[in-house]
């Protein structure tokens, strides 16, 4: 007789794996996102707000001072 992992320590150990990429991808990705958060903030709001997951107001006013 074989023996095998039981039908919940494989379902587990799914879960934890999809886990453990879901928590790589979001700790990647961050960076990007407030990158360009950041980037579409209005200068007068960059220490106004407190922390927000989305600015209240965007703008592209940096993109064209950079290409300027």
């Amino acid at each position: 007789m074989i023996a095998g992992r039981s039908t919940s320590s494989r379902i587990f150990g799914g879960i934890g794996l999809y886990a453990a990429i879901a928590a790589y991808v979001i700790f990647a990705l961050f960076p990007i996102f407030w990158t360009l958060k950041i980037s579409v903030t209005p200068e007068r709001l960059l220490y106004s707000e407190g922390i927000t997951f989305w600015p209240s107001e965007t703008t592209l006013k940096n993109f064209a001072t950079v290409l300027e």
